[in-house]
């Protein structure tokens, strides 16, 4: 996947107190069926950090914002 593509993705959130995985919409049943038989609490978050994401490969630069309007990538 490209690097917008990447930052589009649902995103998630743990810590030891709740001991529980806290998951954006858009994470398939397939992934999160798994983490319950685990025996991983979930609970669902609107919206977890603020992305901004450059990516450089020494030849090619591409930046991709956060799709929920926090900001935009930017590099010099």
């Amino acid at each position: 996947m490209n690097t917008q593509e990447a930052v589009n993705r649902p995103r998630f959130h743990h810590q030891w107190k709740p001991d529980k995985l806290f998951l954006e919409d858009g994470f398939s049943p397939d992934t999160v069926a798994p983490l319950r038989r685990r025996g991983h609490e979930i609970g669902s978050i609107s919206a977890v950090a603020a992305v901004e994401a450059i990516f450089d490969d020494g030849e090619y630069s591409q930046g991709a914002g956060d799709p929920q309007g926090h900001g935009r990538a930017a590099g010099y």
